[in-house]
């Protein structure tokens, strides 16, 4: 069973917001302490991914288009 749903937005997708949360997400502390909570991250997605490259981190999301 879930605990809950994150909502974790990027803020500015050309500040330093996608690589904080891309860094925090891959790093696993968030997840081990809220496990086993989901998180949806909200921003624009190329930001993160050109966040992840930068960081050397594999990003594979799952796109939600319509998040109910």
């Amino acid at each position: 069973m879930l605990k809950a749903t994150i909502g974790i937005t990027i803020g500015d997708p050309d500040g330093i917001g996608p690589e904080v949360v891309v860094k925090a997400l891959h790093a696993g502390s968030l997840r081990e302490t809220l496990q086993p909570s989901r998180f949806l991250i909200i921003g624009d997605k190329e930001a993160l991914a050109k966040a992840a490259r930068s960081a050397g981190i594999d990003f594979s999301p799952v796109i939600l288009n319509k998040p109910e």
